[in-house]
């Protein structure tokens, strides 16, 4: 009974240690909360669906000078 208690506490240890929480605020060396440094800029709608991303309208009259990125 106790190696059958000990097995399945093994595998429940096993079974929780590889689920991997993201912080959403976590500032380090190469990434900020979501953002990492392999992050692309047709990445940003999946990393925050909640937020508005303003796009560039060609023909506004209050863009203004704009240097886009291709």
């Amino acid at each position: 009974m106790k190696r059958y208690l000990f097995i399945l506490l093994c595998i429940s240890v096993i079974i929780y240690s590889c689920t991997k929480e993201i912080d959403p605020y976590l500032v380090t060396n190469n990434q900020i909360g979501l953002l990492t440094d392999s992050t692309q800029v047709r990445d940003l709608d999946q990393a925050f669906p909640n937020d508005s991303i303003s796009r560039f309208i060609a023909g506004d009259e209050f863009a203004g000078d704009i240097n886009t990125i291709d």
